[in-house]
């Protein structure tokens, strides 16, 4: 099977926190003519940066026109510059094909988007700042149209927000759990080298944090799940933390809104840890294709996804 690439870079913007919940969002009504936030391809009329030599205009009946770009040969690069003076946090585009499409945020995948044989939607919040954009294809053709961006700013779980995306918000909105965009680490140990008794047997929501750094205390300096949590520096925030056992499960509840777990794509999946101590010798993990959680020798390797609170 080929490997399509297609890539979107380079694309630099003024946009407002914020990021997506799941691959793909609602239809919505869209302008039937390009506009200075919007490439319809229609009648041809693609811009000269996008044009390269393995794209080829489809004229088969698009999204909102009768054209579309579509992938000839591997690698395929789409560039474009765009700066935008309004506050732009949303992107949407609309894919057709066969195969799997993933997309990137500056390297960092987003989201895994399926390519049926209609038009399909697809759409991510993102972080404000200059960004590359990246479209990936693992299959045989691939169709691109109607990419438009936009601001939106209801918050929800699946939003990007504070320096991730949020995994649980309050009643009220005021509250909640931003968990980071990507893996911290696809496989590292609980310990630091000795099997130690941390006392960090929180396992409620808000305790996470408190355990993380108790780890750190009782563990030191080294590379392990909580110590590399402790020190995240990510989206101008440096609060992250290994997620109590509870809170490892909401990340798993809300899973394909949060996106990018590495771990959960994969039968059977090798789990994430919390930070919630179960002995002397033991710590809980989660895996995240049946939602198991299971307590695990500490010098086990498992991935990590750090979270913060606001």
């Amino acid at each position: 099977m080929k490997n399509i690439h297609l890539f979107l870079t380079s694309i630099l913007m003024t946009v407002s926190l914020i990021f997506a919940g799941g691959c793909s969002k609602n239809v919505v009504s869209l302008p039937n003519t390009e506009s200075p936030d919007f490439v319809s391809f229609s009648d041809k009329k693609i811009p000269t940066t996008w044009q390269t030599t393995n794209w080829v205009m489809d004229t088969t009946t698009g999204y909102d026109d009768l054209n579309s770009l579509k992938a000839t040969a591997n690698h395929v690069v789409v560039v474009t510059n765009k700066t935008f003076d309004s506050d732009i946090n949303f992107i949407e585009f609309y894919l057709k094909g066969n195969g799997t499409v993933d997309f990137y945020v500056d390297g960092s995948i987003r989201k895994a988007c399926p390519l049926t044989d209609s038009w399909v939607k697809h759409g991510f919040y993102f972080e404000k700042g200059s960004h590359t954009f990246k479209w990936e294809l693992d299959g045989v053709s691939a169709n691109l149209d109607a990419i438009h961006f936009k601001k939106e700013t209801q918050l929800a779980v699946g939003t990007y927000y504070r320096g991730g995306i949020i995994a649980y918000l309050s009643n009220t909105n005021q509250h909640g759990i931003v968990a980071a965009p990507e893996d911290q680490s696809t496989g590292i140990q609980w310990y630091n080298g000795d099997y130690i008794n941390t006392g960090t047997i929180g396992r409620e929501m808000g305790a996470g944090k408190l355990n993380t750094v108790k780890i750190f205390q009782i563990q030191g300096t080294g590379d392990y799940a909580a110590k590399i949590c402790k020190d995240l520096v990510l989206n101008g925030y440096d609060d992250w933390y290994l997620p109590s056992r509870d809170e490892l499960n909401l990340l798993y509840q809300n899973r394909n809104a949060i996106g990018g777990f590495m771990s959960a794509s994969v039968t059977p999946s090798s789990g994430y840890w919390s930070s919630s101590e179960d002995s002397r010798t033991t710590a809980w993990s989660q895996r995240f294709d049946t939602g198991t959680q299971e307590s695990h020798y500490k010098n086990s390797t498992f991935d990590v996804r750090a979270i913060r609170t606001f």
